[in-house]
């Protein structure tokens, strides 16, 4: 059976919506730069044979698709702002009190399941659904709720300070 989960590793993604002017105009530059260097393959454009089966033709086109493609990402990669992991900017407030434990226990029903074969109905499954739906509507509240826990957990500490200075 399995009971533990693996910590997920954030993987960066270009934020385009994060992206500037200046950015963009950088990764146009540098795409068109790289897009010069690709070698289009003019054998395989060249080619009338409508039911083409040649495998080199083929490889060529797969080739020219992925050299497209990783110019695209590579320069987007360097000239775009990336997106950083939720809480990198420091603690989620509210996280550890509200929204840790219904993760745990959520994670918990959700390894039960697939370890009873993911079944769609029964008391595993209700039970699946009813931990996940209370972990991320706790997702939710702490998102919406951020500034009140912040001045809360503020009040409470200054009326703690003040206890213990009398």
């Amino acid at each position: 059976m399995r009971l533990k989960y693996s910590n997920v590793k954030h993987m960066p993604r270009p934020a385009w919506t994060k992206a500037s002017d200046e950015n963009i105009s950088a990764y146009q530059s540098m795409l068109r730069a790289r897009l010069n260097d690709i070698v289009i393959p003019n054998d395989v454009l060249l080619c009338r044979d409508r039911t083409c089966c040649n495998n080199h033709h083929l490889d060529s086109l797969n080739t020219y698709a992925s050299l497209i493609t990783d110019a695209c990402v590579s320069s987007a990669n360097l000239t775009i702002p990336s997106t950083r992991p939720r809480g990198s900017r420091g603690n989620i407030p509210g996280w550890s009190e509200f929204v840790a434990p219904l993760r745990d226990k959520s994670i918990f029903w959700h390894n039960i399941w697939v370890d009873y074969g993911r079944p769609r109905d029964g008391i595993v499954a209700n039970t699946r659904r009813t931990t996940r739906a209370r972990y991320l509507a706790a997702i939710r509240k702490v998102r919406r709720e951020e500034a009140d826990i912040v001045n809360s957990c503020f009040v409470s500490a200054i009326s703690e300070n003040r206890q213990r200075d009398f």
